[in-house]
């Protein structure tokens, strides 16, 4: 992966982890989202 790509992912995984009510629906879906 080129270093745009590391770091759109860091921060998506980032974005999962610490504010997962803010997870695109376009990636998967939680419990939450029920």
């Amino acid at each position: 992966m080129s270093f745009l790509e590391t770091v759109y992912v860091k921060k998506t995984l980032a974005t999962v982890a610490f504010e997962p009510r803010h997870i695109p629906e376009t990636s998967f879906t939680t419990p939450n989202d029920s």
